[in-house]
């Protein structure tokens, strides 16, 4: 049974830039997306165990890097964002002393190493369960003829999330579905291909003319370990998709180094959002027009 949930945050502009609580609403139905606006659509990956954790450690740090909603473009744009536990294991998640923690964090891994294929990919079960439950309403949203092409931000195994939602999700001939910007995503570097699971996804967004860029860090330490010591392959986060493909990518390597993700379990030297601001704040600036404010 998947525990995944679509919300929104209803004070972007408060949360992010007046230090204000965040309003998070649950979205059960399409009647409660403001047709008005164009929606950012965040999807997080691994080792996220509360709600709370997704506005902090992802939503936030993005728009700290893309300052969109420091454009008083806020009644332009709808914050919302999806929830799914991918916490590793449950034991990790018991809050201790940072050292007493990464021990027991550390002794866990070391357990769970000795059997770690199965341990990754019933991670990735629980991801593709929470793509299940959600598909409908966001086939929902993509039919709506009033909602507007969203950007899809996705990082890790939320590309996988993702690309399992737009396989089940039962588009209508000519939406356009928006953009997607796939960071380190936690994917076979084939998985686009033909024969793969993710062929279709990708034709998709080829027959809607739509967007989809895959950003990667060739140095990216945990998807070299993690996502290879599961799959025997290297992952898209790490080399991109194959160009023939026509995928756009965004090489982030010598920006965002080593580190993968945003937790504290998951950040070596720094966060990853903020080593790559200056391509997420040149991109943004490309998609949105400082004088319409339109993606």
């Amino acid at each position: 049974m998947s525990n995944a949930q679509l919300y929104r945050l209803a004070n972007p502009k408060e949360y992010f830039w007046m230090n204000m609580p965040p309003e998070i609403e649950v979205i059960n139905n399409v009647d409660q997306i403001c047709c008005t606006k164009q929606q950012l659509i965040f999807v997080h990956g691994m080792e996220f165990h509360h709600v709370d954790e997704v506005l902090k450690d992802l939503v936030f740090h993005f728009e700290q890097s893309a300052e969109l909603f420091d454009w008083d473009l806020d009644h332009k744009f709808e914050v919302l964002f999806v929830y799914w536990n991918s916490k590793l294991a449950p034991e990790l998640n018991s809050p201790m002393y940072p050292l007493r923690q990464f021990v027991k964090n550390a002794k866990t891994i070391g357990k769970r190493s000795l059997n770690w294929p199965a341990f990754y990919t019933d991670l990735e079960k629980r991801a593709i369960n929470g793509a299940t439950s959600l598909a409908p309403i966001l086939e929902d949203i993509f039919n709506d003829s009033r909602s507007k092409p969203p950007l899809v931000i996705t990082h890790s195994m939320g590309g996988l999330f993702w690309a399992e939602v737009i396989r089940q999700a039962r588009i209508a001939a000519k939406v356009k579905i928006g953009s997607w910007w796939n960071l380190q995503p936690a994917l076979k570097w084939n998985a686009f291909n033909a024969s793969q699971p993710y062929e279709s996804v990708l034709k998709i967004y080829e027959s809607q003319g739509d967007k989809l860029s895959i950003w990667y860090s060739l140095f990216d330490v945990v998807l070299g370990v993690l996502f290879l010591g599961c799959h025997k392959t290297l992952a898209m986060g790490q080399i991109g998709a194959p160009r023939r493909l026509g995928i756009s990518h965004q090489d982030v390597s010598l920006l965002a180094l080593e580190t993968h993700g945003q937790t504290s379990f998951f950040k070596p030297s720094s966060n990853f959002m903020k080593k790559i601001k200056p391509r997420i704040y040149q991109q943004i600036r490309l998609m949105v027009p400082h004088t319409t404010g339109e993606i």
